[in-house]
């Protein structure tokens, strides 16, 4: 079990360089009451975001095992993930 987790880790999609260091860079230039602003605006962006993807997934007749590996994810857990994103749109 472990070893299929380490592969769908392996396969799962990059996220680019400059959004991945995005919450410590948002750390190190933003004071608490700042950062509580932006935490908002990020989880409006994210779940809209996400929705759209997980919609579009669909539509693109995406194979889960697909999804599930470019999340680095379980079917499962990427079952799930899709269904409360798509929920929130």
């Amino acid at each position: 079990m472990e070893a299929a987790h380490d592969g769908r880790r392996a396969q799962k999609r990059p996220v680019p360089e400059d959004v991945a260091d995005l919450p410590a860079r948002l750390w190190e230039r933003l004071d608490v009451l700042a950062a509580l602003r932006i935490v908002g605006a990020l989880e409006s962006t994210t779940a809209e975001a996400g929705a759209v993807a997980a919609h579009m997934s669909r539509a693109d007749d995406q194979p889960r095992d697909t999804i599930a590996t470019c999340l680095g994810l379980a079917e499962p857990e990427a079952r799930a993930r899709l269904h409360r994103s798509m929920r929130r749109y």
